[in-house]
């Protein structure tokens, strides 16, 4: 069995790690304020939601340091929607080995795309409960707080959505790829041995008509 390299452990601990730092904010946004979200919305105390709006400062520390740890310190991670867009058009193009993943490989992007559907789950999750909050901010004349909410949701926690999307396509290219290259593959030798068992083929029939040609003209030299 493999062992994961080193820098696939750090990896690995950083994406938990961040992981951690979105089910934090999860708790705070949802969990530490379910009055605001399990009461009626003209029950709710304007008091509930300026201590939520309250926690953005922290809320936003916490995505910042999640996100670093994420994508750590490698700019590559940052070019995900570009080379999503490279593969999808590469994907027209000739499939070469290059294409072909090792087994170490596709456990890397399996393990890394199943921690993207957690991210997903709380990102989606922290989303829909701001913009609940932000509505109901809206309708008690709260604008300020709609506003500072909004700010998170929509330029933090939806853009880190759409960037961890385009690597999930990214993958599964990466996979499609690979799975292409090996059907490829495997569809060569197939042809290979086919044509192998067809020359065989047609060498017995060629030693059967000879063998025919020469019994009819011994039959005929005899007579």
């Amino acid at each position: 069995m493999m062992q994961p390299t080193e820098d696939n452990t750090k990896t690995e601990d950083k994406t938990r790690s961040s992981l951690n730092k979105l089910a934090i904010i999860l708790k705070i946004v949802f969990e530490d304020n379910q009055h605001i979200f399990l009461e009626k919305p003209e029950e709710v105390n304007v008091d509930l939601l300026k201590h939520l709006s309250d926690s953005f400062i922290a809320i936003s520390t916490l995505f910042q340091e999640a996100i670093e740890e994420w994508f750590g310190s490698d700019s590559e991670a940052f070019d995900v929607i570009k080379q999503s867009e490279e593969l999808k058009a590469k994907l027209a193009t000739e499939i070469s080995e290059a294409d072909k993943l090792d087994f170490e490989q596709i456990r890397t992007i399996m393990n890394r795309t199943n921690r993207i559907d957690e991210a997903l789950e709380d990102l989606e999750k922290i989303s829909y409960y701001l913009k609940y909050y932000e509505d109901l901010c809206k309708q008690k004349g709260l604008t300020t707080y709609a506003n500072l909410s909004e700010i998170f949701r929509a330029y933090g926690a939806e853009e880190f959505i759409k960037i961890l999307k385009n690597e999930v396509k990214r993958h599964k290219l990466q996979i499609e790829r690979n799975n292409l290259y090996n059907n490829l593959y495997n569809q060569t030798k197939l042809n290979t041995k086919t044509l192998k068992i067809a020359y065989a083929a047609l060498s017995i029939s060629i030693v059967f008509a000879v063998v025919a040609v020469l019994d009819l003209l011994l039959r005929f030299m005899v007579r």
